[in-house]
């Protein structure tokens, strides 16, 4: 059953702004889908971020009771009437065999009928430009939203990037230092910088990664045009 706060935030959000919440299923059975989509749909929420999830430790096992890969997981949800976005991957999935593999999954994922997929947070523009230009190679019907991860912590996120496998540049890394000031200012340099870039790309949707921290976001929000 759905947690009580998730619906009453939901409730929240959409009388204070009219905003449209998009709900996120990780992991779950399939009996315990079908109960979570009933209760999204009574909130009025039709678009799901839909992840396989990962563990702690050693390698992911489908669950008994859940979905082999999340393929089925996106077509079960299409056939329940959801929208679905899913993920992707500018550099590899650190299960991954490689980058080949990640497009491929995205590709079924897509076939399943995925219309968007949200990136994995990647500090590399020519990584960046290798995914875009690859679904473009290989027809695959999906809008890259692009994850966008502004530097709360740079500890925290080198931490964070390791578990992730992605790569934090040195000269990112080099840029921070004990001056809170200073490394706000760098931060919010190096997400205008990454997003003006991902735009002369040809992305245009942006999905940010705020971990409840939203004083930084709402700076570097007010700096940038998204229109």
């Amino acid at each position: 059953q759905m947690d009580e706060r998730i619906k009453n935030f939901n409730n929240e959000l959409q009388n204070y702004n009219k905003t449209k919440s998009v709900g996120k299923i990780v992991g779950k059975t399939k009996n315990q889908l079908d109960l979570i989509i009933d209760e999204f749909k009574e909130l009025g929420v039709t678009k799901i971020v839909a992840l396989r999830g990962d563990v702690a430790e050693g390698n992911f096992l489908a669950h008994k009771e859940g979905f082999e890969n999340t393929s089925e997981f996106v077509e079960s949800l299409i056939n329940n009437g959801m929208e679905v976005i899913v993920s992707a991957y500018p550099e590899p999935h650190p299960e991954s065999s490689g980058f080949n593999f990640d497009l491929n999954l995205l590709k079924s994922k897509t076939l399943a009928g995925a219309k968007q997929s949200i990136s994995q947070f990647c500090f590399s523009s020519d990584d960046y430009q290798r995914l875009i230009t690859a679904i473009k190679h290989h027809n695959i019907n999906s809008e890259l939203i692009a994850g966008i991860m502004p530097i709360y912590n740079i500890t925290s996120l080198c931490n964070m990037a390791k578990r992730c496998g992605t790569n934090i540049p040195s000269e990112i890394i080099n840029q921070f230092s004990d001056d809170v000031q200073k490394n706000e200012e760098a931060s919010i340099k190096i997400c205008i910088k990454q997003i003006e870039d991902l735009q002369s790309m040809g992305i245009n949707s942006f999905h940010f990664y705020a971990l409840n921290q939203s004083e930084l976001l709402q700076k570097i929000l007010s700096q940038i045009n998204l229109s």
